[in-house]
């Protein structure tokens, strides 16, 4: 079957802020885009992927190119928070590793994206066994579940991004001084996870009677 749709989005640094709450609460994104904090805890908002010319590197509250609309931070103090710095190489990588640079200068479609496929095979092998009762049947079944994942751990795993299936990219934050969207701490290119119980292989033996 093919893989859960998902979608690539904005995420928040933890933070204690004036309010004495965390970002993991979505206190941050609800300020910028101007939502309820029960919508933005959960990393919905859509990621914008800006243009070449749009982007330079740059610290919270330093000026900036009039051209450049996101700041990837050089690792300066944003509050009581210092955040991990992004080069723009990396970020370029990361942009062309994912598919996301053909969304340069736009906001990236909800569930654009797909986790991968999942391929499954299970076996079952039985044998009729002698039976002296007329119209019965004994039968010794052997069934093997993803027996691909048997033969070589890397087969028949079940890999998808975690509900609720969106992907946050970067950490946003608001340079309300110079009018900047800041972006910190690049995620991983490969935000899926391996689900452990659809994956692993499953041996069963078992004796059928039909009467």
């Amino acid at each position: 079957r093919s893989g859960q749709p998902f979608s690539w989005s904005f995420g928040a640094t933890e933070n204690t802020n004036a309010a004495g709450r965390s970002d993991s609460t979505g206190t941050k994104l609800g300020k910028i885009f101007g939502e309820d904090t029960t919508f933005s805890s959960r990393n919905r908002e859509l990621l914008y992927v800006p243009t070449a010319s749009e982007v330079c590197m740059g610290d919270f509250g330093v000026a900036s190119p009039e051209e450049c609309k996101v700041v990837l931070s050089s690792g300066g103090k944003i509050g009581n928070n210092t955040p991990k710095s992004i080069d723009i190489q990396a970020f370029n990588d990361f942009l062309k590793r994912t598919g996301l640079d053909k969304y340069r200068g736009q906001v990236v479609p909800r569930n654009a994206f797909h986790s991968p496929w999942f391929h499954k095979i299970d076996m079952r092998i039985a044998q009729d066994l002698p039976n002296p009762l007329s119209g019965h049947r004994a039968r010794f079944v052997l069934d093997i579940e993803n027996l691909g994942n048997l033969l070589d751990h890397k087969w028949g795993r079940a890999q998808a991004v975690p509900f609720p299936f969106v992907a946050p990219a970067v950490d946003l934050d608001y340079d309300r001084v110079n009018n900047k969207y800041v972006y910190s701490n690049l995620k991983s290119y490969n935000a899926t996870r391996v689900d452990i119980l659809q994956s692993v292989w499953r041996v069963s033996l078992g004796l059928m009677y039909d009467f």
